[in-house]
């Protein structure tokens, strides 16, 4: 048998059970596994102009926040990829790459890259570390360095410069007419 092959996601028989068992439990509709697979294509290929207007406008921002989280599933990894900006979340199942970086922000992407500091990102012009996953650095850094001072001094230091940073951002601007 020959197996179609498309630009959409594709479900184990496992998933589309779950979702079946969800549809008759929660709406009392029984929907055979063809149709919940075409509908899930069908789905994916009506939304295909809308997820290119929103990476459209990941790209057009000054600063986009991306991160991505891994896990394994009948032996291979996957990848689950967030592009955030004020006004967008755009998420996307990939390669954990450089490519698949590239085919979500584009390979120049002029603006801001806040990031956990992953090697992929490196290649875009300028960098912000994630205030969480810094955060998250130090209190591991601290963890394995407990008799330290200076890891402890330095992590406090963070601290109050994070917590510093978070003030002034929630501050009124200054009057400048005085």
């Amino acid at each position: 048998a020959e197996q179609c092959q498309t630009p959409y996601p594709t479900f184990e028989r496992g998933e589309i059970d779950v979702i079946r068992r969800h549809l008759m439990t929660m709406h009392g509709l029984r929907i055979s596994t063809g149709e919940i697979v075409r509908l899930l294509a069908v789905t994916a290929a009506r939304g295909q102009a809308q997820v290119q207007v929103l990476r459209d406008e990941v790209r057009a921002s000054e600063h986009v926040h991306v991160d991505e989280t891994n896990w394994r599933e009948n032996g291979q990894f996957i990848s689950l990829w967030v592009h955030a900006t004020w006004t967008v979340v755009l998420y996307a199942f990939g390669r954990r790459d450089r490519a698949q970086v590239n085919a979500l922000l584009g390979a120049d992407y002029p603006g801001i890259v806040i990031s956990d500091g992953y090697v992929v990102y490196s290649h875009f012009g300028v960098h912000q570390r994630c205030w969480a996953h810094a955060l998250r650095k130090a209190r591991d850094l601290l963890t394995q360095n407990p008799d330290d001072l200076a890891v402890a001094a330095w992590v406090q230091r963070l601290r109050q410069l994070f917590a510093d940073a978070t003030i002034a951002a929630n501050a009124p601007p200054p009057d400048i007419h005085h």
